[in-house]
């Protein structure tokens, strides 16, 4: 199935705006670090400035981006987010330009926290909104037509795509200012007095100056794994915070099924789902869901139809929204991916990825009982 480009950097802005999932985002980096994990021809002594105006990196990518200190106190707000694992080895990241005051930023975060933003601002935010540079990690399992055929399956051209630099087993591809390509750039994209004249600034020195750019061997993620500790705060479809600690501590077993609106398999387990939430809850255990397409309570069509399956399949355990730092806690390449999380919050036993019928669940759920015991 084809992956519209256009709707999962709008995805992702919610996602890294919005109380949702964003990637590892780190502060600037001393000068000597840069350095040493640039894989930049050009000698960083003489490219890096002294006071850099923006500097960002994503530990999870191996992306950097330094800016010169002429864009220190910049009118609008820049962002390098993502982090997502669009397919195995191949990890999708994207720098940010936001035509608005950091104050209208900030109110719109504190609505959304709050549950008070409406459909009419998350549109003046989504208008304003514009990716600089989309990036592509590939290690080294994946080749330059393994990304381009990512990239075509966002509906990004190939001719949209550029080789960005390597660092040992890992290759960087990009695409500047990819949205004119996809959408009526001029019409759908609004920018405030002053702020076009600074995004064309930006795009010309990504475009000119491959020094502003820094890239590095990725970090392995920690979260996923046995023991691991689990700690989130999110929003149910009805835009109710729940914290994840009042969840886990309620039951001795916890499943934690991430699954997809769009997701066929996903889907087709969920009445099972149902049925063994019940059964279980003899054993005093529970199964809730994440649904990692619905980055926010206030995606009124997403929720939507989120509540229609939900409804079909007969489900009524607790669903959430996308949540920050999702990706790290549950990292899932496919879905439906399933985790165990016990009454203290931690990970116990090993995942489970793809669809299984509920013998199944339920036969894994006492195994992982048993050593709980």
């Amino acid at each position: 199935m084809k992956i519209k480009l256009i709707s999962l950097l709008l995805a992702l802005a919610l996602l890294a705006v919005f109380p949702a999932c964003s990637a590892e985002n780190s502060e600037a980096q001393s000068a000597s670090s840069q350095a040493a994990s640039s894989d930049v021809s050009a000698d960083p002594s003489s490219s890096e400035p002294e006071e850099p105006g923006f500097s960002s990196e994503l530990k999870l990518s191996g992306v950097g981006i330094t800016l010169p200190a002429r864009f220190a106190g910049s009118k609008g707000m820049l962002q390098l987010s993502g982090g997502v694992e669009i397919a195995p080895g191949l990890n999708f990241s994207d720098f940010k330009y936001y035509a608005m005051p950091q104050e209208k930023y900030d109110e719109l975060i504190s609505k959304d926290r709050s549950g008070t933003i409406t459909e009419e601002e998350v549109a003046w935010f989504m208008a304003r909104n514009i990716d600089l540079l989309v990036f592509f990690t590939a290690d080294g399992t994946k080749s330059e037509s393994d990304v381009i055929a990512a990239a075509e399956q966002m509906t990004l051209s190939a001719k949209q795509i550029k080789k960005l630099g390597s660092v040992g087993e890992y290759t960087f591809y990009g695409a500047l200012n990819p949205l004119p390509e996809l959408i009526d750039f001029e019409k759908e994209i609004v920018f405030d007095e002053g702020y076009r004249e600074e995004f064309d600034a930006l795009l010309k020195i990504l475009e000119e100056d491959p020094s502003v750019l820094r890239f590095f061997e990725p970090e392995a993620s920690s979260g996923g794994a046995a023991g691991s500790a689990v700690s989130f705060e999110a929003t149910d479809l009805d835009g109710n915070l729940v914290r994840s600690e009042e969840i886990f501590k309620e039951h001795t077993l916890t499943m934690v099924n991430l699954w997809g609106t769009y997701c066929g398999p996903c889907i087709g387990e969920m009445p099972d789902l149902e049925r063994l939430n019940q059964k279980l809850q003899s054993k005093n255990c529970a199964i809730i869901g994440i649904v990692i397409d619905v980055p926010s309570a206030q995606n009124a069509e997403m929720v939507s139809a989120a509540k229609e399956i939900l409804s079909a399949t007969g489900v009524t355990y607790l669903n959430l929204c996308v949540f920050n730092g999702l990706d790290s806690v549950f990292p899932a390449q496919f879905v439906p991916t399933s985790y165990f999380v016990d009454s203290d919050g931690r990970i116990v036993g090993e995942a489970a990825i793809g669809a299984r019928g509920a013998e199944d669940y339920e036969t894994l759920m006492n195994e992982i009982l048993e050593t709980l015991s």
